[in-house]
């Protein structure tokens, strides 16, 4: 039964040549009422987008940068776009590709490692997507399938007041497919990384909103 999900899942979100959501294809799956169907890429971004704009980001750290369709999407949004990827040849094109844009560091690393230390750097409180799981051939597989909850705990200590932290792939967790945790895995672990942020429901998504620092009148 678990193949059968996977299949399915692959088979609907991609297009011939990506591992993104086919707008077609996901919207065929959601008539269906198929719950591992994907959101098309862009109405992930757009949710991003206005998630940065409603938080007042200026930094976005990506896990995951595959062919770097969202580092471009946000590098007029942002001051600066951090992006890891381990898989070698996928982090040698998108260092070619983003060569000329002094805002835009790609990473190239295990995002369990690494996003902890970007984020610890940050100049001011950043937009952090965790995407970074192994989706099938053309990817890489670090240290954990999906790292999302282990990330959380390791962000805990290091990550500034007013941060926003996004969870991407909302359906997958608790769906059965393997390296995915419980959907109340991954919540507990955001809340207890982080007490007193505010954890939501997002596009695809689990939004953790971190208060910014208080200011005395």
């Amino acid at each position: 039964m678990r193949q059968k999900l996977i299949g399915i899942a692959l088979k609907l979100v991609r297009s011939r040549n990506s591992l993104e959501p086919n707008r077609l294809a996901a919207a065929h799956g959601w008539f269906r009422g198929m719950h591992l169907v994907s959101p098309p890429a862009i109405a992930k971004r757009r949710h991003l987008l206005n998630t940065l704009r409603a938080r007042g980001h200026r930094i976005f750290v990506e896990a995951g940068t595959y062919k770097g369709e969202t580092t471009a999407f946000f590098i007029p949004h942002t001051d600066h776009v951090f992006s890891v990827e381990l898989h070698d040849g996928l982090y040698a094109a998108a260092r070619q590709r983003f060569a000329d844009y002094p805002n835009v560091t790609v990473v190239h690393g295990d995002s369990l490692a690494e996003i902890p230390k970007i984020v610890a750097n940050c100049s001011t409180p950043p937009l952090v997507y965790l995407d970074g799981h192994f989706s099938g051939p053309g990817t890489a597989e670090g240290q954990e399938m999906e790292p999302a909850e282990s990330t959380l705990r390791r962000l805990a200590d290091v990550t500034p007041a007013g941060t926003t932290i996004v969870i991407d792939d909302l359906r997958l967790f608790g769906s059965g497919l393997a390296g995915f945790p419980q959907l109340d895995a991954i919540t507990a672990a955001a809340r207890s990384a982080f007490p007193t942020a505010v954890i939501r429901a997002g596009l695809d998504s689990i939004v953790v909103e971190i208060p910014g620092e208080s200011r005395e009148i």
